[in-house]
Parts: C-alpha cells; sequence; structure tokens
C-alpha cells in the first residue's frame, strides 16, 4: 500500500512597520495551524472500461445531465487508515479539447477519435449516479464520524462520444485521483 500523507504546516509571520520607541526593535506576531493527515491508498490498477460500439456511445451531454449510463464501468478506491474525519476524492487529468470536463484520450497511433472518458460517482442523496466534472468535481465526502478511518470512494468510468461521428480505435487515458482532507 501507498501511503499518501497530506501534511500542512501554515506559518504567517508579519512585520510590524511601525516604529516603537527603539528603531531597532521590530514586533512581529505569529499566528498558524498545524496539522497532520494521512490515509493508506490501495496501488494504482488499471481500470478496463466496457468495450462499445461507437453507435451505443453516450454523449457526453447526457452523460453530464443524467449521471453515468449502462456502459459505465465501477470502480473504488479504498482509502484505509485515515486520520479521522470526512474524506473526500476528486479526479483530475487532462481535460478534452471538446469538453474540458472529460478527461481526453491519448493521442497516439491507432487511436480512437471524438471520444473521452466520463467520470461519476455514487450520490448517496440520490442513491443514483452522478456525473463527475474532471479537475474541479468532488466526489461525495465520506462520513463526517471522527472516529471513522477507512473510506469506500464509488467511482464510475464511461467512454463517451464527443462529436457525431468517430474513428473507432484504441482508448487509453491516464487520470490522477485527489484525496482532500475536511
Amino acid at each position: 500500500m501507498k501511503k499518501l500523507p497530506c501534511a500542512a504546516a501554515l506559518l504567517f509571520l508579519s512585520v510590524s512597520t511601525a516604529h516603537a520607541l527603539d528603531p531597532d526593535t521590530k514586533d512581529f506576531e505569529a499566528t498558524g495551524k498545524i496539522t497532520e493527515k494521512g490515509c493508506m491508498l490501495e496501488p494504482s490498477q488499471p481500470i478496463t472500461v466496457t468495450p462499445v460500439s461507437f453507435k451505443e456511445l453516450a454523449s457526453a451531454g447526457t452523460v453530464e445531465t443524467d449521471g453515468p449510463g449502462v456502459n459505465a464501468t465501477m470502480f473504488t478506491l479504498s482509502a484505509t487508515n485515515c486520520s479521522g474525519g470526512q474524506v473526500q476524492a476528486s479526479v483530475e487529468g487532462t481535460p478534452d479539447a471538446t469538453d474540458s470536463k472529460l478527461l481526453a484520450i491519448d493521442t497516439t497511433e491507432g487511436a480512437a477519435e471524438n471520444v473521452a472518458v466520463a467520470f461519476g460517482t455514487q450520490s448517496p442523496s440520490t442513491d443514483g449516479k452522478v456525473f463527475l466534472p474532471l479537475n474541479d468535481g468532488l466526489a461525495a465526502p465520506t462520513d463526517p464520524d471522527l472516529y471513522i478511518t477507512n473510506h469506500d470512494f464509488f467511482f464510475f468510468a464511461e467512454v463517451v462520444k464527443t462529436a457525431q461521428t468517430a474513428v473507432p480505435g484504441t482508448i487509453h487515458a491516464t487520470a490522477q485521483l485527489h484525496i482532500s482532507y475536511l
């Protein structure tokens, strides 16, 4: 397991520019907060999306409105041994040129064209699949109980069409899952 420590140490120093009685003396104030949180994450594993013909691909707009469809592939990210408190995860990566809320497909020889990867998550409030925009969407946060130290995030990845026509081919894309502590 790979440990992803998320430690933040903030120290703000401000030097007063007002002259005191002694011109060689400057007042300063130090304030800050030191926190240390971390989780153990399972090693990266490739996700193989459901093979589908272009005619059966959902459009990006449909997935963004209705959430991932029947061709979505579910995967789970397990974060264990976390510091107590809420944790949330977001998907980050290179945005598609047509729709920046989708993950771009690598442009290599033989790669499919006019397709991208959409992500979603399981929504606890609606008990359904919800679209998760790339680089700014947060997965549903975990239980806020300070004593829970293991969290499972349920994600969906789905290849979607970004145009009316496409060139069939292989699909390869890389995304990062970013863990945030609340």
